[in-house]
């Protein structure tokens, strides 16, 4: 794995708020009756005090179920029955090797699923059925990874098994076809006694039933460092009592019934209330990576759980959570991976508190599909007045991100019969369904201050129609065709947030788009290029004087509708608005925080790369200035823009922008018969960048550019195309 990735993956672990055990549990109950138990009695509004509102339904619920997990955790835990469970435990912890811990500790989990099987706890039934297993190191298997924004580019390969983790008894069934009739005690069993012959439960099968990560929900990382003395295992000795009264006074609360603590407190009656140790401090394992002289280096284990976490979120298209937990010798700690990022409980000694490491199982147990993490969302679209549903191929993923717009994309698969072939054209004929290929998909993480982007779209077309009279057209016809658009905000990652205390602040709600395909401009011949580009930039500069500021203009949203009857133009479109903001017309920057420095690195504005400090304003230079790398790029791709920090590509670009040579084309550009546009885009290349001041708020200077001058250094070098019956590019 690349240095750059896990130095991303260390800065996001590095703002991970900790919160105790109990109220963690506490807000995933909340989240299942949400999900689960109750969906439509949720409210959910998007502004003013009552955002990401938990009902009291759902608080009660919660509390009444955590505290008939605990009681049955407790009773579990004095009853001679746990014997086996407890013994398991005391194996696992007294090896004295890592490798030798796993086994042990699996049979110690199954044993208390078993007990728990088809039991019905307070209101709380059994889930999905899965049982713990340990990992064969050729079990699961990462892929090409990269922590650029636009299409992947595998730098590297990294593996990352996780120890344990918990596929499905119905997967398992599928797996090994022989034990079918297998009744749960028997798969426990079953499991048990492989692992003690040495012979993994997972072994190599067909492609078709490979192992994949999203053939489970969560896992477990162990890290062993010390083994475990008699004196310290004193809790799972015969006759040892645990009472729930120490576990509930510790939650902030002395019985049964009264309030809760604020869902900050530790739970750490015994332990303590401790700090979260610090990511960036690398500890032994057996998790390595080589470094850069060769050498091996290891991953501390929180590093090594948000991989996994990476893992489990990108291994569905509909996946709206994970869980991983960590296990350093007796001290675990849970953690809840989103589109946010990653919230980390307070450790706890699970031998000293061990019915909270019983009730965390039995609540993983009464888990259906939607705490697994599959949301199950349901897709449909309209065409031509008809609805119609569609899926996602199962292969399809999103990008390897441990927080962000986790972006999906692909080609829908309509319900419906067999369409004959027709030639693309604009315009579809009535009562005709589209066709698979015909349509995209994109499913992604918007943050809630933000409007959908569908909504934005529908905007710029309502006022460029009152706004623009018979330029009209210049944006009209330069914007993606949305055919079916929506708002998941059942799964907003706010609700847990809230159940927590940890403010609202970044919070992200699912939100997919159905449009018609386009094909990109990259693809488009460079004697047709600079007619494209111009579509796009009016486009765009018309967007802005209407308050429609886009904010993430790539290369990668640069597209055109194409068509195949020889009859119907093909004309650029302007494409992904799900950064943009909606402004009054005539308004310079976005006024929300957060529209500022924001983008796409590669084509990101070189001021915006390297500030950051002070409040940054998202301008339409910076936009502009973003269309100039996007032709850079067309006409010699910079891989090496897609990941590093920003200071650092800012550093690259500009370096880039002093050393292209106005007279010598880049083999690239000359290889794809591209040399006649370098000349033009160098030109305005170097003149931007040595001529435009810094744009950013704090500033010393004054700026004599206008939103006209930026756009005459263009048509200077790149002159605007005449176009019969239209006026000049900025014609209003």
């Amino acid at each position: 794995m690349s240095d750059d990735a896990i130095g991303y993956v260390y800065d996001v672990l590095m703002m991970t708020p900790s919160v105790g055990l109990i109220p963690m549990l506490e807000a995933l109950l909340v989240l299942q009756y949400q999900r689960e138990v109750d969906p439509k009695a949720s409210r959910v509004l998007e502004e003013g005090e009552q955002l990401h509102h938990i009902s009291e339904e759902a608080r009660n619920y919660s509390n009444e179920q955590f505290d008939a997990l605990l009681e049955a955790a407790v009773k579990y835990c004095n009853d001679p029955r746990s014997a086996p469970m407890k013994d398991a435990l005391r194996t696992s912890l007294s090896a004295t090797a890592e490798s030798e811990c796993y086994h042990p500790l699996v049979y110690s989990l199954n044993t208390i699923l078993l007990a728990f099987h088809d039991t019905k706890i307070g209101k709380l039934r059994n889930g999905r059925d899965f049982l713990y297993v340990v990992d064969n190191p050729a079990t699961l298997r990462s892929a090409p990874v990269s922590v650029a924004e636009g299409p992947p580019q595998a730098r590297s390969y990294t593996i990352r098994n996780p120890d344990i983790f918990d596929p499905t008894k119905d997967y398992l069934k599928k797996l090994i076809p022989e034990n079918e009739d297998f009744t749960f005690a028997q798969w426990v069993d079953f499991i048990h006694h492989r692992q003690k012959e040495g012979d993994p439960v997972m072994k190599d099968t067909s492609k078709e039933k490979k192992t994949t990560w999203g053939d489970g929900s969560q896992c477990l990382e162990l890290h062993s460092r010390k083994t475990l003395q008699e004196k310290d295992l004193v809790p799972l000795a015969p006759g040892y009592k645990f009472k729930a009264a120490n576990f509930l006074a510790a939650s902030g609360r002395s019985s049964r019934g009264s309030s809760r603590g604020s869902g900050d407190s530790s739970i750490g009656s015994i332990l303590g209330k401790r700090s979260r140790p610090s990511a960036s401090i690398e500890s032994t394992g057996s998790k390595r990576r080589k470094d850069r002289d060769g050498k091996k280096k290891s991953l501390s284990p929180e590093a090594q759980c948000a991989l996994y976490g990476i893992e489990l979120l990108r291994s569905r298209w509909d996946r709206t959570h994970a869980i991983v937990v960590l296990l350093k010798d007796n001290i675990l700690s849970l953690r809840w991976h989103d589109a946010q990022g990653c919230i980390s409980t307070y450790p706890i000694d699970i031998v000293a508190q061990l019915p909270l490491l019983v009730a965390m199982i039995l609540l993983f147990q009464r888990f259906g599909d939607r705490m697994r993490g599959n949301g199950g969302i349901k897709l449909e679209g309209e065409a031509n007045g008809r609805k119609f549903k569609f899926n996602i191929p199962d292969d399809v993923h999103s990008g390897w991100e441990l927080k962000g717009r986790r972006r999906v994309t692909a080609t829908p698969i309509v319900k419906c019969p067999p369409i004959p072939a027709r030639p693309r054209t604009t315009r579809h004929t009535p009562d005709l369904l589209p066709r698979d290929d015909e349509l995209f998909f994109k499913l992604s993480w918007r943050e809630h201050t933000r409007q959908s982007e569908g909504f934005i779209v529908q905007t710029a077309k309502e006022r460029a129609v009152k706004l623009l009279g018979e330029n009209a057209g210049d944006v009209l016809n330069h914007l993606p065709e949305i055919k079916h658009s929506d708002n998941y905000r059942l799964f907003s990652t706010g609700y847990i947030r809230n159940c927590l205390g940890l403010g609202f602040q970044g919070v992200r709600i699912p939100f997919s788009r159905l449009s018609e395909r386009l094909a990109p401009l990259e693809d488009v011949e460079p004697d047709d290029f600079s007619l494209r580009m111009w579509e796009i930039i009016r486009c765009h500069y018309l967007l802005w004087q209407i308050g429609i500021a886009h904010g993430d203009v790539s290369l990668w949203n640069l597209m055109v509708q194409t068509s195949s009857d020889g009859i119907t133009p093909d004309f650029a479109v302007l494409n992904d608005f799900d950064l943009a903001a909606i402004i009054e017309p005539g308004q310079e920057y976005p006024s929300k925080v957060g529209f500022g420095r924001m983008g796409t690195m590669p084509f990101m504005a070189v001021d915006l790369l390297l500030q950051d400090t002070g409040m940054i304003k998202g301008l339409y230079a910076h936009d502009l200035e973003s269309m100039i790398w996007c032709m850079v790029w067309y006409l010699e791709p910079q891989p090496d823009w897609t990941h590093g920090c920003m200071e650092k590509v800012g550093t690259l670009k500009l370096a880039a922008a002093l050393l292209f040579k106005v007279k010598e084309p880049s083999e690239w550009a000359v290889d794809n018969d591209a040399d006649g546009l370098w000349g033009s885009v160098i030109r305005i290349l170097k003149e931007w960048i040595m001529s435009r001041p810094d744009e950013v708020e704090g500033t010393e200077g004054t700026n004599t550019f206008t939103d006209h001058d930026h756009l005459r250094l263009f048509d200077k070098y790149m002159p605007y195309p005449k176009r019969a019956g239209k006026g000049d590019w900025d014609s209003t």
